[in-house]
């Protein structure tokens, strides 16, 4: 990821719901180096996915910084697979570990979104830039025709909608995350199987974690590595059930570092999923934009 951020608003220091981030720069789409293993044809960042209303958290007086601009392609033309070529995944779901994913990056500024395929009105209209840079990404889940179903990184979680093929570049990967909260564990797998496992912090029962199926939109480091948010801190495509503002954010929910990891294994935070500081390192530096996350009970 490249650029900065001036200032984070921010109410309280307190690591769980995402919070808002502001200003939002206007960035040039990175190009970025292929990570060897994966299955990708067209780019997709580290870096963050896109909305205006995505928001990381920051303790007070902190700055945000982006986050490093690695993994994925750098997009060509002959990388990005056509609607006559594609072939889809099974699409995730909930207590299933998928080995492909499909994910499709948005190529333009408006990013549409229909409640049909064929449909002349859209939805929602999603600002394709994010409060840090990247372009917005979107889980596919199928195709019909010259349009693709997706999940949709608003409320309510699993929302889903249609995106013209014409607007996004699509890529695949085959990493996928499962958070299981009565053991309190993270593990991410790469093909299917288990590669990673970790002990973390998750929601309060005032402020649980939100069950089921989301996804990776984007990643931010905060500007005190030290600090409540750790290194670096993915923003997931998913929004508490409970806290719909939570400083001056919308309760969105993230996995971040810490700085008490003396909590991990407990439920601890306001919704976000912590885990140690050099694991989030190691996901940051490896996971590209649409890995889904199943959170289970």
């Amino acid at each position: 990821m490249t650029g900065s951020l001036n200032r984070v608003v921010s109410a309280a220091d307190r690591p769980g719901v995402m919070q808002r981030a502001l200003p939002r720069p206007a960035l040039p789409r990175p190009a970025l180096p292929r990570l060897p293993g994966q299955c990708l044809t067209a780019i997709g960042t580290i870096a963050l996915t896109a909305s205006a209303s995505l928001l990381v958290g920051s303790p007070v007086g902190a700055a945000l910084n982006p986050g490093p601009t690695t993994t994925v392609a750098a997009m060509t033309a002959g990388s990005v697979i056509s609607s006559a070529n594609l072939v889809l995944p099974p699409a995730p779901v909930t207590g299933i570990v998928p080995t492909r994913t499909m994910v499709a990056r948005a190529l333009v500024r408006k990013v549409n979104v229909y409640a049909t395929p064929g449909a002349t009105k859209a939805s929602i209209v999603m600002d394709n830039r994010t409060n840090f840079s990247g372009a917005h990404v979107f889980v596919v889940i199928a195709k019909q025709g010259g349009w693709l179903q997706v999940l949709v990184p608003e409320r309510p979680n699993g929302r889903t909608g249609w995106v013209r093929m014409s607007d996004v570049g699509v890529y695949q990967h085959d990493y996928a995350i499962v958070v299981t909260l009565s053991t309190h564990h993270l593990t991410l797998y790469q093909n299917g199987v288990a590669v990673m496992q970790e002990t973390v912090a998750t929601g309060q029962a005032k402020y649980p974690t939100p069950l089921g199926m989301s996804f990776i939109r984007e990643l931010a480091r905060p500007g005190n590595p030290r600090g409540a948010y750790g290194p670096y801190a993915f923003g997931l495509s998913a929004f508490s059930n409970v806290l719909t503002r939570f400083g001056a954010g919308n309760g969105q929910v993230g996995i971040h570092g810490t700085n008490a990891p003396n909590q991990l294994g407990t439920n601890a935070s306001h919704g976000c999923i912590r885990l140690r500081n050099e694991a989030i390192t190691a996901l940051a530096k490896r996971l590209p934009q649409g890995v889904p996350v199943d959170v289970r009970a």
